[in-house]
């Protein structure tokens, strides 16, 4: 038979308590504390009342209990032995209350002298007076009829008054943390002795077991990815690494299971074009002299990965090579380093040394060795071979960035040398030095310098964005592509055309365009910045964000707008934003349009808006640049074409008739 771990036993002295359940019932005293002072003769207490005793004549659902004269109903918890029970009732079922009788279990078993004294069964003899809840001079203690055997939950150690009223050592029925649970002592585990704080490895939430034997919530374990090195692991960057940088041979970097290995190593020569390359070796990314309109010959890769065209010969009809829209004017890049431009003129942007509008294509002065063009909202701008950067036009809030506020109809040399890229935002122009350093000149109302300030300049002044490689100015923000590939933008940010994940509010400093998750938005080739909105080209695919109030997201509806990157489409090698609208040349040759269609600047025949990319009909096209309200695109044979308002000449066929079409450019 199974042996409790404590019990509370009722001693079986005739002035014992016992079980409510007797059918005789008088003289019934209860006391505030049971039966002390005890009962008077011919009487015995049960469950703290005195009852009177009989000799016999129970009912049919009691027995007579000889010991304290009176009729009982047998139960398992009445505290008192019934016949039914193998020994003295434990106070709970049945089935628990047979105990192996011993010297030592505070009950009188039938071997025993007396009433178990926790010793000997010949030593079993208590004092008359034990139990009588009085401590007398050969006593140690006085249990009161109750014998204890076991300590109270939580101690370890503990004295009890034992059957002979003598203190002893009681028995350990448990604590928080013996590795038992004790529910009775309000436990929901035991931690053996270990409190634990902390989940496994790998769990981000647990439930663990505290000092005080309770489950709380455990503090995350940590993980691989979580940017913080555990034990376990190697490394951990939170974001698993697979490539060297770009130019490394070799290196090593946090794989996906925060272990170091080697990494994938990319550079010029290594035959793989990357990003950051026009070819590589033998790859020229499917470009050829005719490709890039330089009509026929051979072209290779030189030693620093871009375009050997040494061996290219420009056919007589291809000799324009880049294209630049601005609001009302447009301008071309000539094979011979010569710039033309045609349109509005009121403020000299066309740099003819005039302020006469014209809707043919008239020589800028002075430039003839152009090797990049940007045609802005109110002034132009070029990038020399010689590293030098001009332009002309309105100049009211210090754009040229020469130092001065005046405009000028022939080109004014920009305060910088070394330019590696520049562009022309509508009242401000940056430019990039070889070493991916920023400096901007202009208006700076909504921080669009990128210096962390709101103070304009008339000299360039250093933006926080770096290290850029390719630069985009809109109407009152700029963004930049970065070395490594990723994209930052700063200035107004009103309708969350900066892509820094849900912020708005204009920015003086260059924040991180940021996808939907909060990682880096990047792999990006190409960034282009509008009036409210911006756009990337991936590869192939072209993401927008910002204002979509004429579907310029091109994601197939028009809304409040998008704060973080949203897809617009594939297949496309070539991406131009405009105002309030974007097109893009698929690899087919075909150019898509898409946003505000006013003054038929999609080029599709209509003047409503377009929500997702729609068709132009020209084939064969290299090039597309969207404007304030027009569009023009080159196309592969060298001539140029254009579409939308032409109130100022500024699609250059010669007339000053709106084109929801193409027409041809008149050179």
């Amino acid at each position: 038979m199974k042996k409790l771990s404590f019990v509370l036993v009722l001693l079986s002295f005739s002035w014992a308590c016992g079980d409510s359940g007797s059918s005789k019932k008088s003289g019934v005293t209860p006391t505030p504390t049971g039966c002390d002072p005890a009962c008077e003769s011919g009487f015995s207490c049960v469950n703290d009342v005195c009852v009177e005793q009989t000799t016999g004549g129970c009912a049919d659902n009691e027995e007579f209990n000889e010991r304290l004269g009176v009729c009982l109903v047998p139960s398992c918890d009445n505290g008192v032995k019934d016949s039914a029970e193998d020994d003295a009732d434990c106070g709970g079922p049945c089935a628990a209350c047979a105990v192996l009788p011993t010297c030592d279990d505070g009950v009188q078993n039938g071997a025993e002298l007396g009433v178990d004294c926790g010793g000997t069964c010949a030593a079993c003899e208590v004092p008359e007076t034990c139990g009588d809840g009085t401590v007398d001079a050969d006593e140690a203690c006085d249990h009161g009829g109750t014998v204890q055997l076991a300590c109270a939950y939580g101690e370890e150690s503990c004295q009890v008054c034992s059957a002979q009223c003598q203190l002893v050592a009681g028995t350990v029925v448990g604590f928080c943390g013996d590795g038992q649970t004790q529910q009775n002592g309000g436990e929901d585990c035991d931690h053996n002795g270990s409190p634990q704080t902390t989940c496994a490895y790998g769990q981000e939430s647990c439930q663990v077991c505290n000092a005080s034997c309770k489950l709380v919530a455990g503090q995350s374990g940590g993980r691989c990815g979580d940017n913080v090195k555990q034990a376990q692991e190697a490394c951990d960057t939170g974001t698993p690494q697979t490539a060297c940088a770009y130019g490394q041979m070799s290196c090593q970097v946090c794989n996906a299971s925060c272990q170091l290995v080697a990494g994938t190593t990319t550079f010029c020569g290594d035959g793989v074009r990357q990003a950051n390359e026009q070819c590589d070796g033998a790859n020229l990314n499917n470009a050829t002299c005719a490709s890039l309109n330089l009509g026929t010959g051979t072209l290779s890769c030189s030693s620093t990965c871009t375009y050997n065209t040494n061996n290219c010969n420009v056919a007589p009809t291809a000799n324009v090579v880049e294209l630049s829209t601005g609001y009302a004017h447009t301008c071309a890049r000539m094979q011979n380093g010569t710039v033309w431009c045609w349109g509005r003129n009121d403020d000299g942007r066309l740099g003819n040394n005039s302020y006469v509008d014209s809707a043919v294509p008239v020589q800028v002065q002075g430039i003839t060795t152009a090797v990049q063009i940007s045609a802005s909202g109110y002034h132009t701008c070029a990038r020399l071979s010689s590293g030098d950067v001009s332009c002309w036009g309105s100049n009211i809030n210090g754009q040229f960035g020469d130092g001065s506020n005046f405009d000028s109809p022939v080109p004014v040399l920009m305060l910088i040398t070394g330019a590696a890229n520049m562009d022309a935002g509508t009242s401000f122009s940056c430019a990039t030095l070889s070493g991916g350093s920023l400096y901007c000149s202009g208006k700076n109302n909504n921080g669009q310098l990128g210096d962390g300030t709101l103070a304009g300049s008339s000299t360039p002044v250093a933006s926080t964005a770096f290290p850029a490689t390719q630069i985009s100015l809109g109407v009152e923000h700029g963004c930049t592509r970065l070395s490594n590939a990723t994209v930052q933008c700063w200035g107004r940010n009103t309708n969350g055309e900066l892509g820094n994940y849900n912020a708005f509010g204009s920015q003086a400093t260059a924040v991180q365009v940021l996808n939907s998750n909060g990682t880096s938005l990047g792999s990006i080739d190409f960034v282009g910045a509008g009036a409210n909105f911006t756009c990337a080209r991936q590869g192939t695919s072209i993401l927008c964000w910002g204002d979509n109030l004429y579907g310029q997201l091109g994601i197939g509806s028009a809304n409040s707008g998008s704060s973080t990157p949203q897809l617009v489409g594939s297949s496309y090698t070539f991406l131009s934003v405009g105002e309030r609208h974007a097109c893009a040349v698929t690899s087919a040759g075909g150019v898509m349009c898409w946003g505000s269609g006013a003054n038929g600047r999609l080029g599709n025949g209509l003047f409503t808006d377009q929500l997702s990319p729609g068709s132009v009909s020209l084939t064969n096209v290299v090039e597309v640049q969207a404007g304030g309200l027009h569009t023009c695109a080159r196309k592969a044979d060298g001539t140029v074409w254009c579409w939308g308002s032409n109130s100022d000449g500024q699609l250059g066929d010669g007339t000053t008739i709106q084109r929801t079409t193409p027409v041809q450019v008149l050179f």
